[in-house]
């Protein structure tokens, strides 16, 4: 038996298949991954709601910046 020649028709890949990534394995760290990033965004998007809920204007107090430019506009012309 000649042993280049086996090595050559039949040989084995030089990295074991059971090493390599599975499609079960991907998919498991792919949700792992859009999971953690889906619960980042979650608390991301709450604590910006709870800042709007914290810096609420009143509308009329919104538009007293406004007055001035306007008032001064209109007694202008």
């Amino acid at each position: 038996m000649c042993l280049v020649g086996a090595a050559l028709v039949g040989s084995q890949p030089s990295f074991a298949l059971s090493t390599m990534f599975t499609f079960a394995a991907f998919c498991y760290m792919l949700s792992l991954v859009l999971c953690a990033s889906l619960i980042f965004f979650a608390i991301w998007h709450i604590t910006a709601f709870e800042e709007l809920q914290a810096d609420f204007k009143v509308p009329i107090d919104q538009g007293n910046p406004l007055h001035a430019v306007i008032n001064q506009s209109i007694s202008n012309h």
